[in-house]
């Protein structure tokens, strides 16, 4: 146990077995996880910004690692419920990003199931955020104030890349992009719509927690909110 929790909360490398689920944490990056991005994504992770967010110090003060894997977990789980299948789970510490393969493909299921599957990991990692806001909240008479914030602070930082994420994998032009929002959009418009909005939604629910947290801090992810939204509406052409 105390070797999964530096794994979870560290990024220390591991393999583990959870409810028959293996699941195996690498000091690596995502294989070819670089040829998908553009241009400009790769000028952003190459500059200061982009290689602080995906530091070990940035991640752990974030539970980065913990996101990363709850976001895993609920793509075992999803496949689990609509498919009845075995999965792998990979959590890529360097690069902050990680995968799930389910042990007997996705090639006959449907379109939606797929979208499921692929909406599910997202709505996890902000689900993830959104609850550190909801305790933080709840305990903020109790904890040192500047605590609070960093700590705040971090999940809405969190939530801003996670929905930033999202519109970039959704607006990729990419054939084999991996990411959960490009194999999304490959579904169709109603599908990534869909996602879009349960996703929008999230996030507007840990702006209203942040709200109650500190007032200042809603104006950051209120700003990404409106910015993305636009963004999103220009994609599907609404």
């Amino acid at each position: 146990m105390c070797n999964f929790l530096k794994s979870v909360l560290l990024g220390s490398i591991g393999t583990y077995c959870i409810l028959g689920t293996p699941i195996e944490f690498k000091k690596e990056y995502l294989p070819f996880s670089r040829k998908v991005y553009s241009p400009e994504e790769l000028k952003f992770y190459n500059s200061n910004a982009g290689r602080l967010i995906t530091q070990g110090f940035f991640l752990i003060t974030t539970q980065g690692y913990a996101k990363v894997f709850v976001h895993e977990v609920c793509h075992a789980i999803a496949v689990k419920l609509l498919l009845k299948q075995n999965t792998k789970i990979t959590i890529f510490t360097k690069g902050y990003s990680g995968m799930t393969e389910s042990t007997t493909g996705l090639q006959e299921v449907s379109d939606w199931k797929k979208s499921i599957i692929s909406v599910a990991g997202p709505m996890g990692s902000m689900a993830f955020s959104t609850c550190k806001l909801v305790a933080l909240t709840a305990l903020k008479s109790y904890i040192p104030r500047h605590v609070a914030l960093t700590l705040g602070g971090g999940a809405i930082i969190s939530m801003s890349l996670d929905l930033e994420k999202a519109y970039l994998g959704a607006s990729s032009k990419c054939k084999d992009d991996i990411r959960d929002f490009a194999r999304i959009k490959r579904h169709g418009a109603n599908h990534l719509a869909v996602a879009s909005s349960v996703l929008v939604a999230q996030y507007a629910l840990g702006i209203f927690v942040a709200n109650k947290l500190q007032r200042n801090l809603a104006i950051f992810p209120v700003a990404c909110l409106s910015l993305i939204a636009v963004a999103i509406k220009d994609e599907l052409g609404w």
